[in-house]
């Protein structure tokens, strides 16, 4: 929950689609979505940490798989911002540009982070 006298994210500027996850918290019910959220972030941080080493060791087929991979299950879950960069990663690991993959790794980051941010903001679903 926001603090007292926070103003609210611009909805424009969020990181996930919250209508989407409006949607399955009303399918799944608040205890399973919460449940499978947390999954969900928890598996998202062990894949970009993969992601990472693999951009690392230069393996950039391994790290197209897993960008395309990532690209697909964040989109399905509402994660916009996450599956966009997804998306310029595998087109850049396609494209053999080694030296585009650090910022979007860099920019990966940043989107997961934003994307639990905003989940706890909202829905206050937290990985602790």
């Amino acid at each position: 929950m926001a603090e007292p006298g926070a103003s609210a994210p611009d909805p424009t500027d969020w990181a996930i689609d919250v209508k989407r996850m409006e949607a399955l918290d009303t399918l799944l019910g608040e205890a399973e979505f919460q449940r499978l959220a947390r999954t969900f972030l928890g598996d998202l941080a062990r894949r970009v940490d993969t992601m990472n080493q693999l951009g690392a060791g230069g393996d950039l087929g391994g790290l197209e798989r897993e960008a395309h991979s990532l690209k697909g299950t964040a989109g399905s879950y509402g994660l916009e911002r996450v599956s966009t960069v997804a998306a310029r990663l595998e087109a850049t690991c396609q494209a053999g540009q080694t030296d585009g993959v650090p910022p979007l790794l860099h920019d990966l980051v940043a989107a997961m982070t934003a994307s639990a941010d905003q989940l706890a903001a909202r829905f206050g679903i937290t990985t602790a």
